[in-house]
């Protein structure tokens, strides 16, 4: 996941070092074995915490159902979810707030597809 959001919005360089890094990391290998449902939570994070930057980023409504499909599975994956699930749902509501000068940008963002 961290290699193809790099590799999308930074340089292929920049994306292979981050997935060695991660790798190569003992911590992460260790923790791995011993808290086997932690793991899978922390995918989910991340791919809720890429996606939604990338539906505000360029606005298209499938990358806000990703972020929402990822927000749905940590849920699924353990109680600390439901955390990522309201904090996923404040800072797009504190953006749009922030961003209601534009107003038919954030109806147009949450409107229905047609």
């Amino acid at each position: 996941m961290i290699f193809t959001a790099l590799n999308y919005q930074r340089k292929f360089i920049a994306a292979c070092l981050a997935a060695i890094i991660i790798m190569v990391s003992g911590p992460l290998l260790a923790t791995a074995a011993i808290l086997y449902a932690d793991i899978p939570l922390a995918y989910m994070i991340l791919g809720a915490v890429v996606t939604l930057y990338l539906f505000l980023r360029e606005g298209e409504l499938a990358w806000l159902l990703l972020s929402g499909t990822f927000c749905g599975l940590s849920t699924w994956t353990k109680n600390e979810g439901w955390s990522v699930l309201m904090a996923t749902a404040v800072v797009l509501a504190v953006v749009l707030w922030i961003d209601r000068r534009s107003k038919e940008r954030s109806a147009s963002l949450l409107a229905p597809m047609e």
